[in-house]
């Protein structure tokens, strides 16, 4: 039997991102599809900042359901000990200011502030 060397069988790819252009252009590579009306949640790893993680969900109806679902991605968070979060809001600023507020304040109240949660909004959006 013929064996293939570890970096062929499993090769490691790396996207650099370093502006918020770089994180809305991989999004959609990241998730398997394009966002919208969507939060994206991109956890990133505290020593390597490798990719841990990514989430999306709904954009809420309303400021109570942005609460629930802040508390909710808090609670993730937290339980997997995930330090360095980049948020990306997909929709109008009406409905994402809600929720990025509401994460980013929960995060960082949970965090006892020792997190770091860059936000990034992309408005409105046409495929």
């Amino acid at each position: 039997m013929t064996s293939v060397p570890e970096s062929i069988a499993n090769p490691v790819q790396t996207i650099r991102i370093s502006k918020p252009a770089d994180a809305i252009a991989v999004a959609p590579y990241l998730l398997g599809f394009h966002p919208s009306q969507s939060l994206v949640l991109i956890a990133i790893g505290e020593k390597d900042r490798a990719l841990e993680s990514v989430l999306r969900v709904d954009l809420p109806q309303n400021p109570e359901e942005a609460r629930d679902q802040a508390s909710w991605l808090t609670g993730i968070l937290s339980r997997d000990g995930i330090k360095r979060v980049l948020l990306l809001g997909y929709g109008p600023g009406s409905r994402v200011t809600p929720i990025m507020d509401a994460v980013n304040g929960q995060v960082r109240v949970a965090a006892g502030g020792q997190v770091e949660v860059p936000g990034l909004r992309k408005l409105t959006i046409s495929w």
